[in-house]
């Protein structure tokens, strides 16, 4: 699993490529943002299922404080 953590972990502020600049410096709700990149990256390379769906979760998630 420590692939598929590593993964989710480099995969986590993806959607922080793709913030408007008029919200600079701040990357608010770049989370699910993030959600578009990672599917079209996963479409594209193949993975195994455990891995997409854990870097879509953590992405979606890692900014939730409950």
């Amino acid at each position: 699993y420590s692939f598929s953590i590593a993964i989710a972990g480099l995969f986590h502020d993806v959607g922080k490529i793709i913030t408007p600049k008029d919200i600079y410096p701040k990357h608010i709700g770049h989370e699910f943002r993030g959600t578009k990149i990672h599917e079209a990256f996963f479409k594209r390379h193949r993975f195994d299922s455990y891995t997409k769906e854990l870097t879509i979760l953590v992405g979606k998630n890692h900014m939730r404080t409950s």
